[in-house]
This record gives C-alpha cells, structure tokens and sequence, in this order.
C-alpha cells in the first residue's frame, strides 16, 4: 500500500452524503464545525440532479482529501452518485492509505453492512436497472459492507447532534495531526529507499569479498613471478591500504581518506567493519 504524501492533499476532509437527507441539517453543521477549526473541507454543492457517473471533479477531490467522512443516511444507498463515490472511496483508502471514517445517521449499521432495512429496496431497484452489470452491484454492495466495518461514529448512541458533531471533528483533528507527524518523520519519507539499500547490503559485500579475491589473485600472478617474495606473504590474509581502497573505487564506494582512517592491513574482522550497519543519531536524522 503507497501513502499519499500530505503536501499532495489540497483537502483535509472530503464529505459523502445524500444531500436530501442530510444537506441542510446534519451535514451543513458539521461543514460549519470544520471550517471553524480551520479544517480544509469539501463539499459538493450542487443540488440538480445527477447522472451516474461522478464528475471528474468530485473525483480529484477525493484523492486529494486525507480523510473521507461518510455519512450514511436513510436514502443513501438510492444515489447512484453516491454508491460510486464510495467505491471511489475505497479505492483511494486502498491505493493511498486514505482514512476513512463512517457516520451512521439514524441508520443501523448493520443495516448497511448486510443491505437491510432502508438499504434493501434501493438494491432491489438497482438490479433491475443494471441487470446486465451485475458487477457494478457487487462493486457497491462489497464497498458498503468493506466501509461499514471501519471504526466511526452512531448517531443512534449519541443522541446530542451536537455532541455528535464535536466528537466527529475531534476524531478528524487527532487523526489529521497524526498523519502531519507521520509524514513529518524522515524515516518515513526515506523508508522505501532505505530498504531497497539494506536489501542489496549482502549482495555488496559479496561483491566485495570476489573483488578482494580477484585482487588477491592478481598480486599472487604477479608475486609469483618475482624470486623475492617470501612464505610469510602467501600466507597473509589480510589485505593492503591500497589494495581495499581500489576494491572500493571499483564498487563505486566512496571513502574520504580525512574522515575514514582506513588501517594500513585489513583482515576478515576489518573488512566486515567497513559494512556494518549503524543506526543513524538523532543529529543526523533531521539533517
């Protein structure tokens, strides 16, 4: 799953609903309760009526919110517009890592799980209509089951709309600054990268060590030739200052000779140093 960085949102929260239901009562009052927090907030406010599709609008808008709040209501499941929001929804909380966080209006969320009660007879009419595209069906049918199993809120447990609506934008604040500290945190901006190197980190080294041979070889031809060399050097397993920092240049590796002091004879215990993983101070995360 990639996460979608915040920089990228142009929206905080994206709202779903059923605007006969909802707009000018439930909906318009927690739009009001978010905008005096400061909490960039979309709406759609067109009240004609619409076709099946959403508008290309609607849907960069919903991938570029953090949060998507769903807001179940008696009629919602009758919208086409709607039911592919939310599998718009649910594709960017699958895709983005999108929160997503339903609000059962005077609705049973089991209701909306298993498409009883009021959400029954809109999917009556709903095969009718898309007979032929029974997965269009089953696309809405899996997104509201999948969406109302999130954790979210009941307005049939408080009862206070009020108190309803506070806890709804308290709920979003916390979330909200948790995603900023998260995305914040360089070991998350840095963490794919990281990993990709740490992966590769035993097939360096294997390189280095056939590097190290090959050297070692080629010095053995070459000392094999000179009458000089003596029984002491064909044992010696270590290897030279200039000898390790060749294997270096040749695996592309850089070594400042000011910030490394590299001894003058490497041996097995050495040459693991130079690929021993450190985990990085506090000083040189934020740098």
């Amino acid at each position: 799953m990639a996460s979608t960085p915040s920089s990228s949102c142009k929206y905080d929260v994206f709202l779903s609903f059923r605007g006969e239901d909802t707009r000018c009562n439930f909906t318009s009052h927690l739009y009001a309760a978010f905008c005096q927090k400061k909490i960039k907030t979309y709406i759609d406010d067109e009240e004609i009526s619409r076709g099946e599709k959403i508008s290309p609008a609607i849907s960069k808008a919903i991938q570029g919110s953090k949060v998507s709040i769903i807001i179940f209501s008696k009629d919602y499941a009758s919208s086409d517009w709607c039911l592919n929001e939310l599998v718009k929804i649910l594709d960017c909380k699958k895709i983005n890592g999108q929160i997503v966080i339903p609000v059962f209006y005077h609705v049973d969320p089991s209701d909306v799980r298993k498409q009883n009660g009021s959400f029954r007879d809109p999917f009556v009419e709903h095969e009718k209509q898309f007979k032929n595209m029974p997965e269009k069906i089953q696309k809405w049918r899996a997104a509201l089951t999948e969406e109302s199993n999130l954790s979210g809120w009941d307005s049939m447990t408080i009862r206070s709309e009020a108190q309803l609506v506070n806890k709804i934008v308290g709920d979003v604040l916390k979330k909200l600054k948790s995603s900023v500290k998260k995305n914040q945190h360089p070991f998350n901006q840095f963490s794919a990268f990281i990993q990709v190197i740490l992966s590769y980190r035993f097939l360096l080294y294997s390189s280095f060590l056939q590097s190290v041979q090959s050297c070692k070889s080629r010095n053995w031809d070459e000392k094999s030739k000179q009458a000089s060399f003596n029984k002491k050097e064909h044992d010696d397993e270590s290897l030279s200052r200039d000898e390790v920092e060749m294997v270096i240049r040749k695996l592309t590796l850089f070594c400042s000779s000011e910030d490394e002091e590299l001894p003058q004879k490497l041996g097995s215990a050495e040459l693991s140093w130079l690929f021993e993983e450190k985990e990085p101070s506090l000083e040189e995360v934020r740098r």
